[in-house]
């Protein structure tokens, strides 16, 4: 029981440490997108904010990254999350083309 404790609460400090730095790196960027010149190298290091916060706290911790077991799920399971993203596209927009909530761009505007 004692030790069952100590691992969920080794978990959370783990978890803690990791969403500091995540908001951390992440709050500096958010700031160079509104108040510096806007680019998209700011985005892009922005969507690298959780992996670079993963391997600074595998360090912290001492691990090692290959302790984090990357494999490939079951090929069911990644066909699904291919699919399924483009199936609530598809959905949203035959909703929207048979309600007639958006259209084509009135090309008379856009010449001018």
């Amino acid at each position: 029981m004692k030790k069952n404790q100590s691992v969920r609460k080794e978990a959370w400090n783990t978890i803690f440490i990791f969403l500091a730095i995540v908001t951390i790196l992440s709050s500096v960027l958010h700031y160079a997108i509104v108040n510096l010149y806007p680019s998209r190298i700011y985005i892009g290091a922005l969507m690298w904010c959780p992996a670079v916060a993963a391997i600074i706290t595998l360090n912290i911790k001492g691990r090692s990254i290959f302790s984090l077991h990357w494999n490939w799920a079951s090929w069911k399971y990644n066909s699904v999350s291919h699919f399924v993203p483009a199936l609530y596209g598809t959905i949203t927009y035959i909703l929207i083309w048979l309600f007639a909530l958006g259209g084509l761009p009135n090309t008379e505007i856009i010449l001018e």
